[in-house]
């Protein structure tokens, strides 16, 4: 039977700029090599296997500028092969520990650390030479996966008070994208899916996607599903649906949303995969090592009651899960085709670190997701933009303010207990455009000083 629909997973990679040596765990530039050791390769290698199995489609994957700087930086890459050097001896001290103190099942996991951690040591040296970029890179070039781009620093862009700030954000983070992976983006993931329509004379986060090239963005659900819809002029009008892309306004940038009910299979406190209690438990860290011997156990069973960790039994679970999944992934297509005769999209949206960090065995459990996909007849593997260039947006919608936060607005990011940083970036917003006007244009200061301004 022919596909009934398409499907992409849509992965945010980001960590803040965590660059330097004088802090590590947990908000210094350890957080960063725990990231790349515990998903960016895991992610690497997986997307490698299924490339060599003609797998292709599936994912698109965002990486944001300031992680690209991060993760290309000379210095940054040193420090990252020190960090898995130490997790490596770390573990095999454990195993050493658990040894003579005739602790079998621990010594095994230790064994089951040192041997990841070494394995991630080969291939950043030998296969990656020793950038993370690159593999991504060649994943992007030989249409495995479309890498997407963001905002420079991850700017929240609709609470920046002038427009120069937010295409400064957007120009910046391409010109970072096209030197660091030699591509030209056409989808971009806006910080937090943070979106504003054009108001009191200014215009909308789309007017300056759509002046730089960008042919796709995010949003939350609720900003999409349900929207008025103009489908040309005179036809008629009808209601938005999360399967189908839409031109913002008259901008030429489309938009697409997240499934939300898919998504609860992974994020949803009670129904989510990654709660499952046989999966590695993340908060409890052996007391010398640092490492993960336990297992989630049960929701309300106290750090100092779990259990060790088996991970034959995880793994088997993650493969239930995954062809779980790739059912409820084939069974949302099916009902929508049924519905209303239509080839539809679903896309579902999280944070990269998810998998493999958070969810240690969350790298497996994609990788198994769409091979269970690929080998399906009624699903078919995209990516945003290629699914956007077969089936381009018909439809026209005025998409309203909004974000992927709390209450579907800004007030994460903008309450009580932040607003007094808000009225520090509008003065600094001040300064840098007096300065930008008064200054002789592209000398060291300034470039130093529109860096630090980003920052």
């Amino acid at each position: 039977m022919p596909p009934t629909g398409a499907f992409t997973f849509v992965l945010h990679s980001h960590l803040p700029y965590a660059r330097g040596p004088e802090e590590r765990w947990p908000h210094g530039e350890e957080w960063l090599h725990e990231a790349s050791a515990d998903t960016y390769i895991p992610l690497i290698e997986s997307l490698g296997r299924l490339a060599a199995e003609g797998i292709r489609g599936g994912v698109t994957l965002g990486l944001t500028p300031i992680l690209l700087e991060q993760l290309a930086d000379v210095d940054v890459q040193g420090r990252f092969d020190e960090y898995l050097d130490y997790r490596q001896r770390a573990a095999e001290e454990d195993i050493v520990r658990f040894s003579q103190s005739g602790e079998a099942q621990m010594e095994a996991l230790a064994r089951m650390h040192a041997g990841r951690y070494q394995e991630a040591r080969r291939l950043f040296h030998e296969d990656y030479g020793r950038s993370l970029v690159q593999p991504f890179r060649k994943l992007a070039a030989t249409g495995v996966i479309e890498i997407m781009t963001s905002a420079a620093t991850h700017g929240y862009l609709p609470l920046l008070s002038r427009d120069e700030s937010i295409g400064l954000q957007i120009r910046t983070g391409i010109e970072a994208y096209r030197r660091h992976l030699g591509l030209v983006p056409k989808a971009m993931w806006l910080p937090e899916c943070a979106y504003r329509p054009g108001k009191d004379g200014r215009p909308g986060i789309e007017s300056f996607l759509s002046a730089h090239g960008i042919q796709v963005f995010f949003a939350e659900t609720d900003m999409v599903e349900g929207r008025e819809v103009i489908v040309t002029p005179g036809s008629g009008r009808s209601q938005a649906t999360v399967f189908r892309p839409y031109q913002v306004r008259d901008s030429g940038v489309s938009v697409l949303a997240r499934h939300r009910r898919a998504c609860q299979q992974v994020w949803g406190s009670a129904e989510g995969y990654p709660g499952d209690f046989d999966y590695q438990e993340f908060h409890k860290r052996e007391r010398v090592s640092g490492l993960h011997y336990w297992r989630i156990t049960g929701n309300e069973i106290p750090l100092e009651g779990k259990g060790l960790y088996d991970p034959a039994r995880a793994s088997a679970r993650a493969g239930i899960q995954a062809e779980h999944f790739a059912g409820v992934v084939r069974q949302i297509l099916q009902e929508h085709h049924e519905a209303t005769d239509e080839f539809g999209l679903l896309m579902v949206a999280f944070d990269t670190e998810l998998f493999g960090h958070w969810w240690f065995e969350g790298v497996a459990w994609l990788e198994a997701v769409l091979r269970h996909l690929a080998s399906s007849s009624d699903v078919e593997l995209t990516t945003a933009s290629d699914y956007l260039g077969r089936h381009p947006a018909d439809g026209r919608i005025d998409l309203p303010e909004g974000s992927w936060g709390e209450g579907g607005m800004h007030a994460v990011w903008d309450n009580p207990k932040t607003e007094w940083i808000w009225a520090v970036i509008h003065q600094a917003e001040d300064r840098m455009v007096a300065a930008a006007r008064t200054s002789p244009p592209d000398t060291p200061v300034l470039r130093q000083a529109l860096r630090e301004f980003l920052l």
